[in-house]
C-alpha cells in the first residue's frame, strides 16, 4: 500500500510540473504574441496611412514609425512609402494581420526573434483577400518598449 502512495504522489508532482511548465510556456509566448499584434497593427494604420494618404507629411510618418521600428526596417519602409507615393498604382489595402502560430526562437536581454505564421487581410479594387505568410521578426527591447527591426518573409 505505501508503495502504491508513494508512485500516485510522484504521478501527480510530475503531472503538477508538466502543466506548470506549459502554462508558462504558453504564458510567455502569448505576452510576445500581444506585443507583436499591436506592432503589426501600428506598423499597418501608419503604413496605410504612407501609403495612400498623400496629405500626411512623409515626417509625421517617419514619427511614427520610429515609435514601433528601428534600424534597417524604418529605413526600408520609408524607402517604400516614397517610392509608391512617386509612382501611384491600385495596390491592395491591409486591413488586418492576425497571428495564426508563433514560436519564439532567440531571446536575450536586450532581443527576440520570433517566427510567426500571419493571415493579411487585403482590400483591393475588387473584393477583401486573405493570404497567409510565415515571418522571422527580429525586435529590440529599448526603454521598456519593443520595436521591430527586421522582418522576413519566409516560404513553408
Amino acid at each position: 500500500m505505501k508503495k502504491n502512495s508513494y508512485v500516485i504522489i510522484i504521478a501527480l508532482a510530475l503531472t503538477f510540473l508538466i502543466i506548470n511548465m506549459t502554462h508558462s510556456k504558453v504564458y510567455s509566448d502569448g505576452k510576445y504574441v500581444n506585443e507583436l499584434n499591436k506592432l503589426l497593427t501600428k506598423r499597418i494604420v501608419t503604413m496605410n496611412k504612407g501609403l495612400y494618404e498623400s496629405d500626411v507629411d512623409i515626417s509625421a510618418i517617419k514619427e511614427e514609425l520610429k515609435k514601433i521600428e528601428y534600424g534597417k526596417l524604418l529605413k526600408d519602409d520609408l524607402e517604400i512609402i516614397e517610392y509608391v507615393r512617386n509612382n501611384p498604382t491600385d495596390y491592395s489595402y491591409v486591413t488586418k494581420a492576425k497571428i495564426e502560430e508563433s514560436k519564439l526562437i532567440d531571446e536575450n536581454e536586450n532581443s527576440l526573434k520570433v517566427k510567426i505564421k500571419v493571415k493579411w487581410t487585403f482590400n483591393s479594387i475588387e473584393d477583401e483577400i486573405s493570404a497567409n505568410n510565415y515571418l522571422i521578426i527580429d525586435i529590440v527591447k529599448e526603454k521598456g518598449r519593443y520595436l521591430m527591426t527586421n522582418i522576413v518573409f519566409i516560404n513553408e
